[in-house]
């Protein structure tokens, strides 16, 4: 019964109509937007980087309404507390931390998140940071979404279920 709603589902979200874009439109409202991924291992320094960037618009006078960073942050903001000592203290509230701890929260807050890096640059003219931290884990998140869709169940209850069979599989082909 479950994989035939989850079937359903994929079926009808693989009918539903998306507007597309042209080209051109593409590219005038793109064109000056700069997409990074910063990755690496846990304690190497990817949200201090960004931290820093901070400091680097204080050195150069920016005006702290000019600026939005946005940090989608799927995991206790641990790493960003330790290290908010070193913000400029007139930045501060120019930080939104978006805590997140399913997928479709992760995915809220990337819209909501975009709405308003959207009205900052209508406000100011100035490109805002998206920052998703911990990108393994909305990798993780969005996994165990799609295995919730699809079977009804987890990731890790499905993984578990996997392994019961096997272990099965394994006693019965012994006997043989």
């Amino acid at each position: 019964m479950k994989k035939q709603e989850a079937e359903a589902k994929k079926q009808a979200l693989w009918n539903t109509n998306v507007d597309a874009v042209t080209l051109d439109v593409f590219d005038k409202e793109t064109a000056d937007t700069h997409k990074m991924i910063v990755y690496g291992e846990s304690n190497v320094g990817k949200t201090r980087w960004w931290l820093k960037i901070l400091s680097w618009y204080k050195k150069h006078d920016t005006d702290a309404k000019d600026l939005l960073f946005c940090v989608v942050y799927p995991d206790r903001a641990t790493g960003i507390t330790k290290l908010i000592k070193g913000m400029p203290e007139d930045y501060k509230k120019r930080v939104k931390l978006f805590p997140v701890g399913t997928y479709e929260e992760l995915v809220s807050a990337t819209g909501t998140a975009e709405r308003l890096l959207n009205e900052h640059f209508k406000t100011t003219g100035r490109l805002g940071w998206l920052v998703v931290e911990l990108i393994g884990e909305a990798w993780m998140m969005s996994q165990d979404y799609y295995t919730r869709q699809a079977y009804g169940e987890g990731l890790g209850d499905n993984f578990q279920e996997k392994q019961k069979i096997k272990n099965a599989i394994n006693y019965y082909n012994k006997d043989f």
